[in-house]
C-alpha cells in the first residue's frame, strides 16, 4: 500500500557494512537472479554481497542485462515503512526499477503489512563485453510503524565478466599440518646462571685481571691478546 507523508531522511556512514547487511526488526531482504531461458548463472551470497560471474557471450545471449530480483518481507507482527531504496552512487550500469511510482516523489512510502512482500528489481546493462568487474551497493531505509526505529540494510551487487570462469575447487583440508604435541619431543633448556653477563677467567688470565700486571717479557701470546682487549 502505497501512502504520502513527510519523510524524515535517516543518514548514516558507509563505515560498518558488515553490520548493515544484517536482517533484523523483523524486515529480510532477498536478492535473487531473474533466469532467462532457464540459463543456469554462477550466482552466490557472499555474507551480504551478491557476486554473479558471466562470460561475454553469456551476457550478449541475454541482451547485455543481468536482473536482480529483490523482495522485502515483513516477518513481524506489526506493519513498518520501506522509507527509500538508493544506489550508494551514480552508476551508468546499475539501476533500480520499481512497478509503482515509489522513489520518483521523495514523500512517498511504501508500508508493508505482516506477511506480505514488496518486490523490486536492481538491473546491471552494458553493451561492452570486456572483462572487467561492476559493484555497487545498494541502501534500504525503513522505519517502524510506531517511529521508534530508523534503521538501515544494505546489500552489495558484483558482476564479473570473464572469458573463462573456473569451477571453485572443493575445499579440502590442507595435508601441511603440524604434527600433535603428543608425539613431539623437546629437548629441555640447560639450566640458567645467575650471572648472565659475566664468564669465568682462564687461569691463565688471572694475574693479569687480579693484579694489573704490565706487560712482561715472558707474556705469553694469549697473555698479550688479553692485555689488548681489556686494558
Amino acid at each position: 500500500m502505497i501512502r504520502k507523508q513527510r519523510q524524515e531522511t535517516v543518514a548514516f556512514e558507509y563505515n560498518a557494512p558488515k553490520a548493515l547487511v544484517n536482517d533484523r526488526h523483523g524486515v529480510e531482504l532477498k536478492i535473487e537472479v531473474k533466469k532467462v531461458n532457464n540459463f543456469h548463472y554462477d550466482f552466490r551470497n557472499i555474507k551480504g554481497k551478491y557476486v554473479i560471474k558471466v562470460t561475454p557471450e553469456q551476457l550478449r545471449l541475454h541482451n547485455y542485462t543481468i536482473t536482480f530480483k529483490c523482495k522485502i518481507k515483513n516477518t513481524k507482527k506489526d506493519p513498518f515503512l520501506v522509507t527509500n531504496t538508493n544506489l550508494l552512487h551514480p552508476s551508468h550500469y546499475f539501476d533500480i526499477i520499481h512497478d509503482n511510482c515509489f522513489g520518483d516523489d521523495e514523500s512517498t512510502f511504501i508500508k508493508i503489512a505482516p506477511g506480505h512482500v514488496y518486490p523490486f528489481k536492481v538491473t546491471f546493462t552494458t553493451d561492452v563485453l570486456s572483462c572487467a568487474s561492476y559493484k555497487i551497493p545498494l541502501s534500504c531505509d525503513f522505519q517502524t510503524s510506531d517511529n521508534k526505529d530508523n534503521f538501515t540494510i544494505v546489500r552489495t551487487f558484483l558482476t564479473i565478466i570473464a572469458d573463462n570462469i573456473a569451477a571453485e575447487e572443493e575445499k579440502t583440508k590442507s595435508p601441511f599440518t603440524s604434527q600433535p604435541w603428543k608425539d613431539v619431543h623437546t629437548t629441555p633448556t640447560r639450566k640458567s646462571t645467575q650471572y648472565t653477563d659475566k664468564y669465568q677467567v682462564p687461569g691463565k688470565l688471572k694475574r693479569l685481571v687480579n693484579h694489573r700486571l704490565q706487560r712482561f717479557t715472558s707474556c705469553v701470546p694469549v697473555q698479550n691478546n688479553f692485555y689488548d682487549v681489556f686494558f
